[in-house]
């Protein structure tokens, strides 16, 4: 995907591992994902869930989501993936859910917008795990205010966990 110009770094192998991992030790068959970018880590979640769940990528880019669609149809998982070519700002309200997990790349800001719809499509017990590039990364929580990740902290409905360096979080829905 670089030939169009981007500068949207793929993710490594043990980054896709770890959606893939992160999919089956959540049991999750119903997905969401943001910004996902040219794909690869679609593969490794639809894969991890097998031909019984459902994914829905959401990546404002149109070459990289006309890319997902080609990957899906390519490994046969076009019947899994549903690939939607738009800002999560334009799609996100508009879903019904509920997802057992929810995976962003990145966007933290356009996260924090849409924050309550994030909760609200999130089911009971599902988890939402935040994979936060370098560019968006704040030294503390409390640099971030009023932003996504205090939004986290703050809120009695999930319980949180931030990795050292808040490059991930995992957050699970607790009611």
């Amino acid at each position: 995907m670089a030939a169009h110009g981007c500068g949207l770094e793929p993710l490594s192998p043990v980054e896709l591992r770890e959606v893939e991992v992160l999919t089956r030790a959540t049991h999750s068959t119903y997905v969401l994902e943001l910004f996902a970018g040219a794909g690869e880590a679609t593969l490794h979640i639809a894969s991890a869930f097998g031909r019984t769940g459902r994914l829905e990528a959401v990546e404002p880019d149109p070459a990289h989501a006309e890319h997902i669609e080609k990957l899906t149809r390519l490994y046969a998982l076009d019947q899994v993936v549903r690939v939607y070519s738009a800002s999560p700002r334009n799609v996100v309200p508009a879903l019904s859910g509920p997802y057992d997990l929810v995976i962003a790349h990145r966007g933290v800001a356009t996260l924090s917008t849409i924050y309550e719809d994030l909760v609200r499509l999130l089911r009971t017990g599902g988890s939402l795990i935040l994979r936060i590039p370098p560019e968006e990364r704040v030294p503390n929580i409390a640099a971030a205010e009023g932003g996504l990740l205090q939004r986290l902290a703050a809120d009695p409905r999930v319980a949180p966990w931030f990795a050292p360096g808040l490059d991930r979080v995992i957050a699970t829905r607790v009611r």
